[in-house]
């Protein structure tokens, strides 16, 4: 019976390789794949592709739903041009931290990088003792342990480095755009539809979709922020994740209250706001900047008590003069997976999982280093 099944699916929805997940690293796959002339079609549950950096149409104005800033890291900035389509330049307005007591800093500061490092190992022994002794805090467990195992690996590599950060000419949404058009120009098929279950059989891999449509594939790369788990090494069933949720502030600001057109801003100990970054576009206001806040506490505050706690961060980050002088367009929320929700897939046969832990950079690192194809890309 199974073995019917599969070859009637093989006569129709084969695959050389199934790529799950749209993200930007899970997207950058899919075209290689494709581009060294293998079949790919990328599944995806979500009708807007892109994972967490997808986008959000308001009113004709296209925009990035979280927070972003794409750091340094070898072969990263050069891929994502090439297969994208889209010119990186250095940001203008270099991105800052800023601390609880006001000390503003450039982002690439090294002696904050070394305090960072220094911070990621006391939070992992920290953390790691007490899910020993009491069994809790699994989730910032795994958080610092896969952040310091990637400072470690790599981010010592260009800590003596210039490091300039660069971002998509006109904004992180063109980019996502110029990722999906590259996939269809490369002839990646683009299924929209819930991933229920995997299977291999007879060393192929057999994918099942909600709406009960199957796909087989030899080779099988997938997110590892997926809602399956796994039953054996070959079979793995749809479960409920447990998501959580950020909520976003997109902003209004008119130029004339601009005193610092900052491009990104990440707040280091801050109860409310964790960053805020300038929204790019190709078509740009002659009267408007646009800016996102990402929010911390999800909180539901009145509108008058939202707008003075978001006004004394965009002070503080010395983004306006007067902290009344914006608007709030829109609220909303994104998803995550939690980590300990995530999938990892190791020494299973032609399946593979992807993991940046939500820093795009490491994730497309890690990849290029693991499949010795950065000096493609240097």
């Amino acid at each position: 019976m199974r073995k019917k099944l599969l070859m009637k699916i093989k006569t129709k929805n084969y695959f050389d390789n199934i790529v799950i997940g749209s993200s930007p690293l899970m997207l950058l796959v899919a075209i290689n794949l494709a581009k060294k002339g293998f079949s790919v079609v990328l599944i995806d549950k979500n009708k807007n592709f892109g994972g967490c950096w997808q986008t959000h149409l308001e009113n004709n104005f296209k925009f990035e739903k979280a927070s972003h800033l794409i750091e340094k890291y070898p072969g990263v900035y050069n891929i994502l041009q090439e297969y994208s389509s889209i010119r990186f330049i250095p940001l203008k307005n270099d991105p800052k931290r800023i601390f609880r007591n006001g000390l503003i800093t450039p982002y690439q500061n090294k002696l904050i990088l070394l305090l960072t490092f220094l911070k990621l190992i006391i939070g992992f022994l920290i953390y790691s003792w007490i899910f020993l002794i009491f069994k809790t805090k699994l989730e910032q467990k795994i958080n610092y342990g896969i952040k310091l195992k990637d400072f470690i690996k790599f981010r010592f590599k260009t800590f003596f480095e210039k490091n300039v950060l660069y971002g998509p000419d006109n904004g992180y949404a063109e980019l996502i755009e110029g990722l999906l058009k590259n996939c269809k120009k490369q002839k990646v098929f683009l299924k929209n539809q819930e991933v229920i279950k995997i299977e291999n059989l007879n060393d192929q891999w057999i994918v099942k979709l909600s709406n009960q449509e199957y796909f087989i594939c030899e080779k099988l790369h997938t997110t590892s922020a997926i809602n399956l788990k796994i039953i054996s090494p070959k079979v793995f069933n749809i479960f409920k994740t447990s998501f959580y949720k950020k909520k976003s502030a997109l902003i209004r600001i008119e130029k004339k209250n601009i005193l610092d057109n900052q491009s990104y801003v990440s707040f280091v100990g801050d109860n409310y706001v964790s960053r805020i970054h300038r929204i790019d576009q190709k078509k740009k206001s002659k009267k408007y900047v646009y800016f996102l806040i990402e929010i911390k506490n999800n909180k539901n505050h009145k509108s008058k008590k939202l707008k003075q706690l978001i006004g004394d961060r965009l002070l503080k980050s010395k983004v306006i003069y007067d902290k009344s002088k914006f608007n709030i367009i829109k609220m909303f929320y994104s998803e995550y997976t939690r980590n300990s929700d995530q999938i990892s897939i190791e020494g299973i046969r032609n399946f593979k999982s992807y993991y940046s832990n939500g820093n795009l950079a490491a994730g497309i690192h890690k990849w290029l280093y693991e499949t010795n194809q950065i000096k493609d890309f240097i």
